[in-house]
């Protein structure tokens, strides 16, 4: 199950070395390509010092190819120590750049921040690394050789400074782990351009949006003035029928005075429906 871990850890650490080599590769931001060139030279370095290492093992000391490879060594360390000049060159100009765009971003001043500091950091991993081979060239047998010659330096009464001698820390980062940005110091203000475009696309919406509320409001409106108009219709023809059936109660009324009155049509009615029923019932004896 350990192994298990171990090795899955292993193998995402390695898909995302991949991942950041692929992409460093890519980018044309200055720093991150004298990074990569830093990087090899490096590689390249420990190379040289490990094929020196061996011609001493083998008792090469002062063969014409042990020279060669202590002069080709001071020559790798010399370019390193260029290449890491140039590197913080082009580091503070990017830097002030940045910092002079990122004025005009609300925003954007802080993640310029971040990525400058781990730009500096990978500037200290590269010193971490060069102290390190220049140490390796000055003491090819190693610390235990360093330790021992200093030790016979002091017997023989030799300076105390050389008894202080001793390896520098290792680099507290691998370099080619570390990312310095493959979209360099921009990638700020991409993110927040990127930002601003997805904001306007959902101001865009919520335009569309509003405007089909508008349109929805027009048609609204334009139905409610229809409506409005058939019901002051009705309304109209409402009061004509009632001016109608006033004029006919008030002639109905008029022609009940005439006869009499309501009463008397009342009576007369009454009658009528007796009479009836007395016809109805001789009718009913008779049959």
């Amino acid at each position: 199950m350990i192994e298990d871990q171990c090795s899955d850890e292993s193998d995402k650490k390695n898909r995302n070395k991949k991942k950041l080599e692929d992409a460093e590769s890519r980018s044309q931001d200055p720093f991150v390509r004298k990074k990569m060139l830093v990087q090899e030279k490096i590689a390249e370095t420990r190379e040289h010092l490990n094929a020196r290492a061996d011609l001493l093992n083998k008792g090469q000391k002062g063969s014409v190819e042990n020279v060669k490879s202590n002069a080709q060594i001071r020559k790798d360390l010399k370019e390193l120590v260029d290449m890491k000049a140039e590197l913080e060159r082009v580091h503070e100009e990017e830097e002030k750049k940045a910092l002079k765009k990122a004025k005009t971003k609300p925003g954007a001043e802080e993640t310029v921040m971040k990525n400058l500091q781990k730009r500096q950091e990978i500037i200290t991993v590269i010193q971490e690394n060069i102290d390190d081979l220049k140490y390796q060239e000055k003491n090819p047998g190693g610390d235990e050789k360093a330790a021992g010659a200093a030790g016979r330096s002091q017997l023989m009464g030799g300076g105390a400074q050389r008894a202080k001698v001793s390896r520098p820390k290792p680099p507290k980062q691998d370099l080619t782990e570390m990312d310095a940005g493959a979209e360099g110091l921009e990638s700020a203000f991409i993110q927040i351009q990127k930002n601003d475009q997805e904001l306007d696309q959902e101001l865009d919406l919520v335009h569309q949006g509003v405007k089909r509320l508008g349109i929805m409001a027009q048609d609204m409106n334009t139905e409610l003035k229809i409506q409005n108009a058939m019901i002051q219709e009705t309304m109209a023809k409402a009061d004509s029928v009632n001016e109608s059936l006033l004029m006919t109660n008030k002639r109905m009324k008029e022609a009940l005075d005439k006869s009499g009155g309501g009463m008397k049509w009342c009576l007369n009615m009454i009658c009528l429906v007796v009479l009836l029923a007395v016809v109805g019932y001789i009718y009913k004896l008779v049959s």
